[in-house]
């Protein structure tokens, strides 16, 4: 099974806990729940992990087209179908979700010059409620945590040598102390 899968199915993405946990960070930084399309987007954007070999390298980084396509198809669908009983099209809703579900990356913004959307703080500041007794078993067992040290370690963030929990603390640190999340918190 690709690393990708098994962080949607148990790992850091998974499928339930982790949209939870992005919900809970938008109502922190945004003083308000989001809207209908918006928990559309944050259900949906990062569904493309799945059958990704990594999360950080090359595929992984292009995750957020396969959540953004899906999200604003959903959008799309309940809008214009189920409501107005007209066919899917691109419209308003559409092209919203999926702007704001593709920039929750924020190399995907810097490629294409523009802003991250409200759910790229959100999806950061998830960690905020993701307890290590229960972010770092999923993360282990999925594999994920190799690739995330590794990176710490490469970039010089942590040492070789540091625990689980040293790696989450500082990847925590990282995410509260990012200038752009910092005003929002």
């Amino acid at each position: 099974m690709k690393l990708g899968t098994k962080s949607i199915l148990f790992g850091a993405h998974q499928f339930f806990w982790h949209p939870v946990s992005v919900l809970l960070a938008w109502r922190k930084l945004y003083k308000s729940w989001p809207d209908w399309a918006e928990l559309i987007s944050i259900f949906f954007h990062d569904i493309g992990y799945w059958g990704l070999p990594n999360m950080d390298g090359p595929e992984g980084r292009q995750h957020p087209y396969a959540g953004a396509l899906l999200a604003t198809r959903i959008v799309c669908l309940i809008k214009y179908h189920i409501w107005t009983k007209s066919p899917p099209q691109p419209g308003v809703w559409g092209s919203i979700t999926y702007w704001n579900t593709l920039l929750h990356s924020r190399d995907i913004a810097r490629e294409l010059g523009l802003p991250t959307s409200k759910l790229y703080a959100a999806d950061k500041c998830a960690i905020l409620f993701d307890p290590p007794w229960l972010y770092l078993p999923r993360v282990r067992l999925s594999g994920e945590l190799r690739e995330y040290k590794q990176r710490a370690i490469r970039s010089g963030h942590i040492p070789s040598n540091a625990t689980d929990r040293e790696w989450y603390n500082f990847y925590r640190n990282n995410v509260i102390n990012r200038p752009d999340i910092k005003k929002l918190l």
